[in-house]
Formats: structure tokens, sequence, C-alpha cells
């Protein structure tokens, strides 16, 4: 497994042991832009924001740079960061911004791995 990404990738490699177990249990922490040139998945409403002389979006989620990175080769990867969605609320409770922990894993043969990757993690944490 290749340790990091390239500089010129818009997708940056800062695991930290200590500070993630997902870096201990085989993983590859990433981190995705949060400007974005259209919406990175359907289902979610978008923050615009202007941007230059065009139109941007906040990201809605890190996974199609994880998919990519996938079909880079790298098996495991993951990013703890912020996500953003415009979706409206009539409560103080809603998810316009929030921390996510977004995991990507090659090659499971069933739920019962992703199960087991949670446990470890959640052990180890």
């Amino acid at each position: 497994m290749v340790s990091t990404l390239t500089r010129e990738s818009p997708v940056r490699h800062t695991g930290s042991v200590e500070r993630n177990p997902d870096v201990r249990l085989g993983g590859i922490e990433i981190h995705t832009p949060k400007i974005m040139g259209s919406a990175s998945e359907s289902g979610a409403e978008l923050f615009k924001l202007p941007y230059f002389d065009t139109i941007a979006y906040l990201a809605q989620s890190p996974q199609f740079y994880k998919q990519m990175a996938m079909a880079a080769g790298f098996d495991n990867v993951f990013e703890i960061g912020p996500v953003f969605r415009a979706n409206p609320s009539f409560t103080s409770r809603h998810d316009t911004e929030f921390t996510s922990v977004d995991v990507e894993l090659a090659w499971i043969e069933s739920h019962a791995d992703l199960m087991d990757f949670e446990e470890r993690w959640l052990c180890t944490s």
C-alpha cells in the first residue's frame, strides 16, 4: 500500500497513528476539497457561494474523492471532517454542518466485515 498521495492531488494524506485509530487498522486518512464546482451527490440541498466569476458549492460529502482514491488503488480510506447540507429545518437541530466519520473499505465479503471493522475502530479509539 502506498503511504502518501502526490502533491498535485486534491486529496491529502495526513494520517497520525496517535490521533486516528483507522491508520492503525490499515486505513489512509485523506482530506478532500470543501469547495466544489458541482454537486458531489444527489438528494441533498446545496450551499451555493460566489467563487470568482462563477458559482461554487460547499461539499456535501467526501464520497467522490474517496471513490477516486479507491479506483487509484488505495484499499481503505477515511476522512473525519465537515460536510455541508442546506437542508431546511423547522427545529434548532438540523444537519446543515456536521463532522462526519466517512470510511470506504475495499474487498469486503459481507456486512460482517464492516461490522468487524467498526467494532475494532471503536475499541481502539
